[in-house]
């Protein structure tokens, strides 16, 4: 197809979504909301490149070039912008011209109101940052925001999807934990917001047209290419579909909470700290035990009275284990681990009640899980125990084990160990004191990334729970002392 000819499809497209998204209310538009297939993309970008080996563009083919120069942005990791556009586009430069690009950018968001660049990074980077913004949330930041969003997924409420501009501010201020790229895509807070309530919450009653259904749809098919990421995403994605009715903010769907618990019963429960916990035990060289720590259920009694007689009076089981229903007040009395023997899925609920209530099944189906993702970090202690790390990071000079529901790579790096439960490979990681970039590489190709903050530690008044990197846990009367830092 001629360029002429892509410029009146595309202009076709672009006329009709701005006259009809939001059903009139106004947001911004991306340039990856064109609606192109995968094989009319790769047409385009053929026509285009045989269109630049012979003249230069002119303004009358606005619309290809910026869905052209988007489509690289969606792919670009960072590195060298203009370097990767001209080695992909033979004659431009000769014939092409960057400030010529920025004004088609320009040009589109006078005439669609789109998207615009905002923050010091597009203060800096006054050019690449048009394509980078249009392409929504390219590739190599999907993950960054999957795993941010999973971390706050007990903070959302029904304001934050009212105002992209809060949920994007809260972005921000955990980006901290990505790398400096997402960092400085977070700057933008109303844009990341929204992309992120797009994702969590469209096709919800009021969140119908935050961004064009085909191209939301494409976001998420790459985001499930990386397993962990999409497993991330799946969580955060149900608390926010649960973010209903006086704020409550936990729970899955299909389940309809008990009208006591409100926005203060949901705060006190976070406070409780009732998750369970994997650790890994030796059992010889080659074998490790996986026991579940079940937490002393004894508190929700005094929060929640209606649940007394199934906490007390009501078997209960965990999944994995042998299946056999344990004694009455079992998780009552302290916290108690039991030994698992087949793997549970990342949505299945730990512990069943023989006699439970709609409340109870509520609590159990928002905090009784497994965390989520393909693959599980722990740190080997110095009681030769693992423990598992919720931030899948990693130190020099320490000594880890991998564990995976999935096949676990052949890499010299990891030592294949057996756990005496199906449905799970793990492997040792011994990392070294000196980080050669061949391991670095490999870490980051399985989900995992080299630790480059301070290890904070706390001091004082013992924490109930301590993961010996990031997360500590007290109980919610006790006043933490203070912190000790090393690199």
């Amino acid at each position: 197809m001629s360029i002429e000819n892509w410029n009146i499809r595309l202009k076709k497209h672009f006329d009709g979504l701005y006259q009809n998204v939001c059903n009139g209310k106004h947001r911004p538009i991306f340039i990856l909301e064109h609606g192109l297939s995968s094989e009319e993309i790769h047409a385009l970008q053929i026509d285009i490149r045989e269109f630049i080996s012979k003249r230069s563009p002119s303004s009358e083919d606005m619309l290809p070039w910026v869905v052209y120069a988007t489509e690289i942005g969606y792919k670009f990791e960072g590195y060298e912008f203009w370097q990767t556009f001209e080695n992909l586009t033979p004659g431009w430069q000769s014939k092409g011209d960057r400030n010529w690009i920025r004004s088609c950018f320009r040009k589109f968001n006078y005439i669609y109101e789109g998207a615009n660049p905002a923050g010091l990074w597009a203060g800096k980077f006054t050019i690449i940052c048009w394509p980078i913004t249009h392409a929504i949330l390219p590739i190599d930041l999907q993950r960054h925001l999957a795993r941010i969003l999973f971390d706050l997924r007990y903070q959302f409420s029904v304001e934050m999807f009212d105002d992209p501009n809060l949920l994007g501010g809260m972005i921000a201020e955990r980006a901290w934990s990505a790398n400096s790229r997402f960092q400085e895509f977070a700057q933008n807070s109303l844009l990341v917001g929204q992309i992120a309530t797009a994702l969590l919450v469209q096709g919800q009653d009021g969140y119908n047209s935050l961004i064009l259904p085909s191209t939301l749809e494409r976001i998420k098919r790459d985001l499930d290419n990386v397993r962990t990421a999409r497993d991330w995403l799946k969580t955060a994605s149900q608390h926010a579909q649960k973010v209903r009715l006086q704020g409550i903010t936990r729970g899955r769907i299909g389940i309809t909470p008990d009208p006591t618990l409100t926005v203060v019963g949901v705060k006190q429960l976070k406070e409780l700290a009732i998750e369970p916990h994997l650790i890994l035990q030796p059992v010889d060289i080659n074998s490790w035990r996986v026991l579940l720590e079940m937490p002393d259920l004894s508190p929700l009694m005094n929060h929640f009275p209606q649940l007394k007689p199934s906490l007390l009076d009501s078997r209960c089981r965990v999944t994995g284990s042998s299946e056999r229903w344990l004694a009455r007040g079992w998780l009552l009395h302290g916290t108690q681990t039991i030994t698992l023997q087949e793997w549970p899925e990342s949505d299945e609920v730990l512990l069943t009640f023989e006699n439970s209530t709609p409340l109870l099944d509520f609590i159990l189906q928002g905090e009784c899980l497994l965390k989520p993702g393909s693959i599980l970090l722990f740190k080997i202690g110095s009681d030769t125990k693992g423990y598992q790390i919720d931030s899948l990071a990693l130190r020099p000079g320490r000594k880890y084990i991998i564990v995976t529901i999935s096949g676990l790579p052949h890499e010299k790096w990891l030592i294949p160990i057996t756990l005496d439960c199906t449905g799970a490979n793990a492997a040792i990681l011994d990392m070294p004191d000196i980080i050669p970039p061949e391991l670095e590489q490999f870490v980051t190709s399985i989900g995992l990334h080299l630790a480059k903050t301070i290890l904070v530690e706390p001091a004082g008044l013992t924490a109930s729970r301590w993961d010996g990197e990031g997360s500590a846990e007290w109980i919610s009367s006790e006043q933490p002392g203070s912190v000790t830092y090393s690199v």
